[in-house]
């Protein structure tokens, strides 16, 4: 399928917001809401506003298809490569709408946060979502609790295949995690801020993640208890109590994954310590960290070969390795750590 590339297929309209704000008719367009810009080498920002009509939308992908039948360019690049279709069968009709969640925010909570939630406070600043409200597929409960946090109301949409006579989008909601920058910092302050004087040192356990499996991470876990550290599992806690620990933090160390989303509530000043595998080359922390005031560093996790992967943790990653789904496992040694700590 073809996909629409909004800034080279849609006209800009400067004055967009205005104008869509006044209820008056544009039939398409988009403006741009943050610039490009670079950041530690790295490009980020590069964010539009864009307004269609005529749009048919999948609330279980995220994916939007444009009158022409082409499938828009920001849900289709947020499905992370996977060949995605909007259902056919029968069609709801909504007069209007914004949307924000691309399919990297369907279950991942980095992609959910930094794309889907970041681009919808973005819009709900511009004053457009009393006009166009936001809506979404079914939600998960821990993306109920991080929305009501944000003051961002969504209407849940049940049905497979809606047909929107007018819809408002942000290009965030494709891999804005991999460029994040003002509305990033934007989404912080609306979820209630950074932490303000940090004494904790917090562990985000990933003993329960299949993909990534850090072995000898109970022994990690009881190096650091021994310097009082809090061992953290975030898929147990509410979305609330995840970030009252980071702002409670002054070190936060975590092997890389989507838990570490959170450390951006940490106080300015704060150390992130990210545990990053080999194979890992993704600068979203780096850059999420920098964008906070927080200080980040790196401490490599190698690889370990198949034949030195412990027995538990091969049985941890079967289902996986049948479904033919990336795993890996890599290792640190705690003193490795614990050395990291005693220099910051």
């Amino acid at each position: 399928m073809k996909s629409l590339a909004e800034r080279q297929v849609l006209p800009r309209v400067p004055d967009l917001v205005a104008r869509l704000g006044a209820g008056h008719r544009v039939a398409a367009g988009w403006t741009e809401i943050e610039p490009s810009a670079r950041r530690m080498g790295h490009p980020v920002g590069d964010v539009l506003l864009c307004q269609m009509r005529d749009v048919v939308w999948s609330p279980r992908t995220g994916l939007m298809i444009g009158p022409d039948g082409a499938a828009v360019q920001s849900s289709v690049l947020a499905a992370g490569g996977r060949s995605l279709s909007v259902p056919r069968g029968a069609e709801r009709f909504v007069e209007r709408a914004a949307l924000f969640a691309g399919f990297g925010a369907q279950r991942n909570y980095g992609h959910f946060i930094y794309d889907g939630m970041a681009g919808l406070g973005a819009m709900a600043d511009l004053g457009l979502l009393d006009r166009y409200p936001a809506m979404a597929g079914p939600l998960h409960v821990w993306q109920k609790q991080a929305l009501h946090l944000a003051a961002l109301p969504v209407a849940e949409v049940a049905a497979r295949r809606v047909r929107i006579g007018e819809v408002i989008f942000v290009t965030a909601m494709n891999h804005y995690l991999h460029r994040c920058d003002g509305l990033l910092r934007a989404l912080v302050a609306r979820m209630g801020g950074q932490g303000l004087e940090g004494r904790d040192l917090v562990y985000l356990s990933r003993r329960r993640r299949t993909a990534r499996v850090l072995v000898g991470e109970s022994a990690l876990e009881a190096a650091l208890a021994t310097r009082g550290a809090r061992i953290l599992r975030p898929e147990a806690m509410p979305v609330a109590d995840q970030l009252a620990a980071m702002r409670g933090a002054r070190v936060v160390v975590a092997a890389s994954g989507a838990a570490l989303a959170n450390a951006v509530f940490a106080p300015p000043g704060a150390a992130v310590l990210e545990i990053r595998p080999e194979p890992v080359c993704e600068p979203w922390v780096d850059l999420s960290c920098d964008v906070m005031g927080l200080r980040h560093v790196v401490l490599p996790s190698p690889l370990v070969p198949a034949s030195q992967v412990p027995l538990g943790a091969r049985l941890q990653q079967l289902p996986r390795k049948i479904l033919r789904r990336y795993h890996y496992a890599t290792r640190i040694d705690p003193d490795v750590v614990l050395a990291a700590l005693d220099r910051l």
